[in-house]
């Protein structure tokens, strides 16, 4: 199951109507092992999150999503020590102290999360890495290769061999083909060029993709 990690709730004023404990129980519904909450230049649900997720059984991954200066960065905590940095960060948001010289200082523990296909300038001016080309997993004997996709597409693809998956999104279209390798794409929850809004679930061998009310659009099974 991939997991959400820009995840804004009701603690993100004029953004957000998501209150925790709903957002947690369908998630819990949806079958999410782990749930991110994201908002924006705050921590004040972090708490709340953290309980109703460890009731609902689910991973809390606790972040926050920085704005100032036309920048915006999602930021996780990777451990305890990165929790308490995000919160010294939100601190000094609170006080209208931030700027990039104050997140650097911060880095230690931290992730950042790569947006988008302009993530080679925000590495520019971070120190911690968000930006690599891809991120390269092994899941039940298969290579997974996971990418933006605007570097690494279908016309341009790093090597694959039989049983690969390489799996890519950016342009927003539905994608299962078999090469004896794999190019996937889970297209759009909120812009599909099309077909409908969709998202990608992936367990035991198999892609299912679903709409937003869960309903199956497709289902395909992969061989090493």
């Amino acid at each position: 199951m991939l997991c959400a990690l820009d995840v804004k709730t009701s603690y993100s004023i004029l953004s957000s109507l998501i209150k925790i404990n709903e957002l947690t129980s369908k998630a819990k519904e949806l079958g999410y092992f782990s749930l991110a909450i994201t908002d924006t230049n705050n921590m004040f649900g972090a708490y709340e999150f953290y309980l109703s997720c460890k009731k609902n059984n689910i991973k809390p991954i606790i972040g926050i999503k920085v704005k100032f200066d036309n920048e915006e960065f999602i930021l996780l905590a990777k451990n305890n020590l990165g929790y308490k940095n995000l919160i010294k960060l939100s601190t000094n948001i609170s006080d209208n102290n931030i700027n990039l010289d104050i997140l650097n200082k911060y880095k230690d523990k931290i992730l950042a999360v790569r947006g988008n296909c302009d993530a080679e300038v925000d590495q520019m001016v971070l120190d911690f890495p968000m930006r690599s080309d891809y991120a390269l997993l092994n899941v039940d004997g298969h290579d997974f290769y996971i990418t933006h996709g605007h570097l690494y597409n279908k016309d341009n693809m790093p090597y694959l061999k039989k049983g690969d998956v390489f799996l890519y999104g950016h342009y927003h279209v539905p994608v299962f083909e078999d090469h004896g390798f794999y190019t996937v794409n889970p297209n759009s929850i909120s812009l599909p060029k099309q077909g409908v809004k969709s998202f990608l679930v992936y367990e035991n061998e198999t892609f299912t993709l679903y709409n937003l009310e869960h309903k199956e659009i497709w289902c395909k099974k992969i061989t090493k």
